[in-house]
């Protein structure tokens, strides 16, 4: 791949469409994360009537979806699936984003049949491979996998795959990871029209509805399709968090089911950070007239339906499926299924309760668990009637979902997830599917306190409201034991309140998660301005972690480009204090120089490296990162 001068092409630093935001690499590999022969490999052919694509093949484990988290020296467990011994295997890695990518070569400890650690009873062949020592063309990072084998067989050919973004290289990863978080991007979804619809009525002004428009559908060209949803990856990137939840609703669940997925696809490895997911109802519709089943879509782009991997030993990581329905629950008839609340079968329950309970007696550190819907919700309507329902004709069961279902937790082992949680230590539960912020905290007698838009609540395991003051609400979400229950704001879709992501951070000695540490400092001015319904919202509670981060008040620009000097302005327009990093490409010559910043690393490859720069941008103000060689000898001379 041919690397250009960055002064000749000129991406904005930031991703994304609307106010001028790019990747913040700023050579080619931002655009195409995936070398070729690894997209060679994995490459789909979508069509609604023809055979499902696999984006998820040979490599089962790392996956885009479910990555990998090493630091130099430990051992990267990687999931092949070969129906015969593969013979001789060689693995690379190589970066996902910069303009410096050289591949290291991984050096292969063992290879045996063995039990995937993430798809249920499935038996891989597992290769155990090093991780090497840093060095000026290995670093810290996020990383393409690429695996080549040779299976013997002299008519097969092109024994190749691989998996994008797949793992994470960290020096040392830290004690207390910063988490962020996107909720529902919904790929898909036309609603977001309706809400610009009813805001340009109001306003007497099309701009509501044209902006809406352009940032859903665009042009309808791939590099500005769900401008929401790109901006929010591009601004989450700016700030460099340590990992990445996507809790669900990545498509939304139309007769173009496949290629929401691939647009989901494409966009979320846009993300310069270790991303993992959780599967929610839009992503699992069953498509009757197309013989589409959402589910199956899913293992193949993503992940399984629920899964456990170990962060890091002291921090255990568990996606649970909460659109845990059978097929006629899931079926669709005109984009309106039966039922698209929550629920956790007793199968899946077992799972969970036996992978919980086997970790916490082996260890101390920190459990986060995320899953698209929120057990510590009432239970809603339609408890008994969205039961098990097959045999059940669809038109009928259309027909009573309609009326007596709904969106919330309307099925099983709501209150016996939550005292699970509780009951081994869960330090944060992360959901979505509101479309709206919500902190709540679990307390005894499987009681929760949570905020609402204008208020705290303190309920009951029936839904009773109990008389708590306020006070003593406040008190058990800032000190209490139990989980806390996080949820967010969308991404990119219809929503009571506005656009936007979160982060958090959580330490991983097993404590509790404190809210009034996170949280977007909105004022009631900010909500009239932004919320679609504002007066559900109050800034009452903001001190308590209750708000996201709005998308649009971040920008990051390259002023000034040439090989030997790079300069980045970063514009913060939020009220709050950004710390981020960006990757700046430079000619490859002895000794940086930066301003405005901190050097966290150097890459290099050929005539060109990478540098990342840490920086801290205050509230309402500008700053200039800028990259300059030192010299103009080469570092590989």
């Amino acid at each position: 791949m041919t690397k250009e001068d960055p002064s000749v092409r000129r991406r904005s630093v930031l991703q994304g469409v609307g106010a001028g935001l790019v990747p913040l690499a700023v050579g080619d590999a931002a655009a195409d994360p995936v070398s070729e022969p690894v997209d060679d490999a994995v490459k789909t052919a979508p069509s609604v009537f023809g055979e499902i694509g696999r984006r998820i093949d040979e490599v089962r484990y790392p996956l885009v979806g479910v990555p990998a988290i090493k630091e130099p020296g430990e051992t990267l467990r990687v999931e092949l699936d070969f129906q015969a011994d593969p013979g001789d295997i060689s693995a690379t890695l190589e970066p996902s984003f910069g303009i410096a990518t050289p591949e290291t070569e991984l050096e292969l400890e063992s290879i045996d049949r063995g039990e995937s650690e993430i798809w249920r009873d499935e038996e891989y062949y597992v290769a155990e491979i090093v991780v090497p020592e840093l060095d000026r063309q290995f670093t810290e990072g996020l990383y393409d996998l690429r695996v080549e084998w040779d299976s013997g067989d002299s008519q097969v050919e092109g024994n190749v795959d691989g998996q994008p973004r797949a793992v994470s290289i960290y020096d040392s990863f830290p004690d207390n990871p910063e988490i962020a978080i996107m909720g529902d991007p919904h790929v898909g979804d036309p609603r977001p029209f309706q809400d610009g619809a009813r805001e340009a009525f109001e306003a007497r002004d099309p701009e509501p509805f044209l902006f809406r428009y352009g940032e859903t559908f665009g042009t309808g060209t791939e590099d500005d399709r769900w401008g929401a949803f790109q901006r929010a990856a591009a601004e989450i990137n700016a700030e460099a968090p340590d990992l990445v939840f996507v809790i669900g609703d990545l498509a939304f669940g139309s007769a173009n089911y496949y290629q929401e997925y691939e647009d989901a696809y494409r966009v979320l490895n846009q993300v310069n950070a270790p991303t993992f997911v959780t599967l929610g109802n839009h992503d699992g519709y069953i498509s009757p007239g197309a013989g589409i089943d959402g589910k199956e879509l899913w293992r193949r782009y993503f992940a399984p339906w629920h899964y456990s991997v170990d962060i890091r030993p002291d921090l255990h990581f568990v996606s649970i499926d909460s659109y845990d329905w059978p097929a006629l629950d899931r079926t669709t008839v005109s984009s309106v299924p039966s039922t698209w609340g929550g629920q956790v079968r007793d199968e899946q329950f077992g799972w969970l309760a036996d992978d919980l309970r086997s970790w916490r007696d082996d260890n101390e550190g920190t459990i986060v668990t995320m899953a698209h819907h929120n057990p510590s919700w009432r239970q809603t309507e339609g408890g008994e009637a969205t039961g098990t329902t097959d045999g059940v004709p669809g038109v009928e069961q259309v027909g009573r979902g309609a009326e007596m279902s709904g969106g919330g937790w309307v099925g099983k082992n709501r209150l016996e997830l939550r005292s699970l949680l509780a009951e081994v230590g869960v330090s944060l539960h992360v959901s979505g599917h509101e479309h709206r912020d919500r902190v709540a905290r679990y307390h005894g007698d499987d009681t929760v306190v949570a905020t609402t838009g204008t208020g705290l609540e303190h309920v009951g395991p029936d839904g009773e409201v109990l008389e708590t003051t306020t006070g003593r609400k406040r008190e058990i979400l800032t000190e209490g034991e139990g989980p806390l229950f996080l949820e967010v704001t969308t991404a990119a879709s219809g929503t009571t309140e506005y656009w936007g992501w979160r982060t958090v951070s959580v330490a991983r000695d097993g404590s509790r998660v404190d809210p009034t540490q996170f949280g977007y400092p909105v004022t009631d001015e900010f909500l009239a301005e932004r919320a679609l319904e504002p007066d559900q919202w109050s800034a009452a509670n903001a001190d308590l972690g209750l708000y996201s981060t709005p998308s649009y008040r971040v920008d990051a620009r390259i002023v000034e480009a040439s090989p030997e000097r790079v300069t980045v302005r970063i514009i913060n327009d939020l009220h709050r204090e950004f710390d981020g990093a960006v990757t700046i490409p430079l000619r490859a010559r002895r000794g940086v120089r930066v301003w405005n910043g901190v050097k966290r690393w150097q890459r290099s490859d050929g005539d060109w490296q990478d540098v990342r720069i840490a920086f801290s941008a205050d509230q309402g103000k500008s700053i200039d990162v800028t990259a300059e060689t030192a010299s103009k000898e080469s570092s590989n001379g």
